[in-house]
């Protein structure tokens, strides 16, 4: 762990010194998250990877999915707001673009809740207006915006978004 930390003081004398090059920089940061195993390390790692990627806005996202030409009655989404790095507004910005650009099209998620009975619980009572999806942000921030309707299956319920 001393090893960890040594190298992040250096990311972080690197960050603040214009004379570290670009290919410097990621370099080291490669490395250090090489050496993150451990599951506190993975949450370290990812907040390295936020802190360090250029934050995406609400445009980079709309040119992204411009670029894919996608010309579909129905786009299924499945999505990973961790692995997208750090997006401005988070995932409500991500499904107000999706809503945006494929606003001729019907949009579908998983909003899986794997309400299964426990037994130290028992049966959690699935609800289809205030069950959270455990698949994410962004299908939960989905299935929660006007316009959308959610199927009532109490574990693998989808939500879904568009033209009739």
């Amino acid at each position: 762990m001393v090893s960890e930390s040594i190298m992040c003081r250096s990311i972080c004398e690197a960050t603040t010194s214009s004379q570290t090059s670009t290919a410097v920089f990621y370099k080291m940061i490669k490395q250090l998250i090489r050496r993150m195993r451990s599951r506190g390390q993975r949450i370290l790692r990812r907040g390295v990877i936020r802190c360090t990627s250029p934050r995406l806005s609400k445009d980079s996202i709309r040119t992204a999915i411009e670029k894919l030409e996608i010309d579909a009655s129905l786009i299924v989404v499945h999505s990973s707001l961790s692995a997208c790095g750090d997006i401005s507004g988070g995932a409500h910005a991500v499904v107000e673009t999706l809503v945006d650009c494929f606003s001729n099209s019907a949009i579908a998620m998983p909003t899986h809740t794997y309400c299964y009975p426990t037994l130290t619980k028992g049966c959690p009572v699935f609800d289809v207006r205030q069950t959270p999806s455990v698949v994410g942000a962004i299908t939960n921030e989905f299935w929660r915006t006007s316009g959308v309707m959610r199927s009532q299956h109490p574990t693998h319920s989808l939500a879904c978004s568009g033209p009739d």
